[in-house]
Parts: C-alpha cells; structure tokens; sequence
C-alpha cells in the first residue's frame, strides 16, 4: 500500500468497510482512501452490471448467497479463502462474519460505482505518471478536491504529501 490510493465502498456485505477499508490511511499512511457512498463488492465487477441493480435490493445479495453456502456458519474473514489479508485491505481477525448483516441500504448502481472507480483509478495514475509536471498537478488537484466535489457520494482522504502534488 505504499504510496496508493485504494477505493472502497462504505456498504460493501462481504468485506465491511467499518473493519476493513476505512482503517488503511491508517496502516498504511503514504495512502490514501477514495469511499463511495452505498458502493457494494459486488459493484465493482463487471457481471453486476447484469445482475445487481434488477434482482435485489443490494448488489451483495447474490454473491453473499454463493459465499455463505460455501463457508461454515461461523466463520469470518480469516476462513474465507481468497479474500486476501491486510496488504490488501483486509483484517482477517475482524469479529464480524462475511454478509451478516446484509446492509439495508440500497447500494449504488454498479454502472456509476465503476464510472467513479474509473475517474479515481485515471486520476491516481496520471498524478504519478503523466509526462508533463502541469497535468500531474491538475490529476492531483482533481483526486484532492474535484472529484469529491463533482460527486455528493464520494469522499476522499489523501496524505498532506498527496494533496499538495
């Protein structure tokens, strides 16, 4: 996580953002957190396009089906395989159980979580990778300030290093 911005979304049922997401700033302080309000897991995946926004009320539902048939009554993230560990944004000692609850929330359309995945990804790269200093800056200005502000659902937290380019 040196040095990244990751995303997440604050209602995801399968790796919950509380114990999870909103915690790496933290553990990993050159990095930085892009939240989407309502977002899901599942949102992020091209397939809940398809699938999320017409059979359930949250785009977690179905996968959450799937996992919890798989996995023991009791089991949390720890014993789900796959899910990867804190490098990944994920505290395999955390007390609660994959998909229980399902938030009650609406999630976020899938189409628009990935549009706004998408702005933040291409933002992130073009701060660091852009050819000219002018556009790097003009990246970071918009991961800093302009996206959150183009987008009531969406919050981000950058180191001070980030935010001044």
């Amino acid at each position: 996580m040196h040095g990244t911005t990751s995303h997440a979304g604050d209602a995801d049922a399968i790796v919950p953002y509380p114990e999870n997401a909103a915690s790496l700033p933290g553990r990993a302080p050159r990095s930085g957190l892009v939240t989407l309000r309502d977002g899901s897991h599942v949102g992020f995946a091209d397939i809940a396009r398809y699938t999320s926004p017409r059979w359930s009320r949250h785009g977690d539902t179905l996968a959450c089906g799937a996992l919890m048939g798989a996995v023991a009554e009791d089991a949390n993230l720890g014993d789900v395989a796959g899910l990867g560990g804190l490098e990944q944004g994920v505290n395999p000692g955390q007390s609660s159980t994959p998909c229980d609850p399902l938030p009650s929330v609406r999630s976020m359309r899938p189409a628009r979580q990935q549009m706004l995945t998408i702005l933040a990804a291409f933002s992130f790269f073009e701060s660091r990778f852009a050819e000219d200093a002018a556009d790097r800056k003009r990246a970071v200005d918009y991961l800093a300030t302009g996206l959150a502000a183009e987008n009531d659902d969406v919050t981000v937290r950058l180191p001070e290093a980030r935010r001044t380019g």
